[in-house]
């Protein structure tokens, strides 16, 4: 349900170009797009991975710098669906969306390294006339290890 300040047609075309910021997010990210990738954030975006305190980043490059790292080595492929996105107001909206990620060696793109399955929450604002994520917090109810992972080592 949208603000009821917002129009309802102004609201509908935020909303859409909200989804299409988050297929954007994933697709850069599987790509490994980082620059691109990099300009869908604020400046001082926060990006947290609720299982794992060590993964509470702040700052554009911090979060290009970690996640970048995290996932060289590795192929992915993040799928999105179910988006639950409330504006709040015309420049800000909170947008939840069911998330399944895999991932897999480079060496052996057949052979999963994991799967996982949860929740992104994401925080987002209207600057310049574009949407941007303020925050991303992924919450991962499941995530399923089928081979050692590179971190393992």
């Amino acid at each position: 349900m949208s603000a009821p300040s917002v129009p309802r047609v102004d609201a509908l075309w935020a909303i859409e170009q909200i989804k299409q910021l988050k297929a954007r997010y994933c697709r850069l990210l599987d790509e490994r797009n980082w620059d691109e990738w990099a300009a869908l954030f604020s400046p001082g975006i926060e990006l947290v991975i609720e299982s794992d305190p060590r993964q509470h980043l702040r700052g554009r490059d911090e979060v290009v710098r970690s996640v970048s790292s995290s996932l060289a080595g590795l192929v992915s492929v993040h799928h999105v669906h179910g988006a639950d996105v409330v504006l709040h107001g015309e420049r800000t909206a909170v947008g939840t969306w069911q998330v399944y990620s895999a991932g897999a060696a480079e060496t052996a793109p057949g052979q999963f390294t994991h799967q996982s399955f949860g929740y992104y929450r994401d925080e987002l604002e209207l600057t310049d006339g574009l949407w941007r994520f303020t925050r991303v917090s992924l919450r991962r109810h499941l995530f399923m290890p089928t081979a050692r992972l590179p971190w393992q080592d």
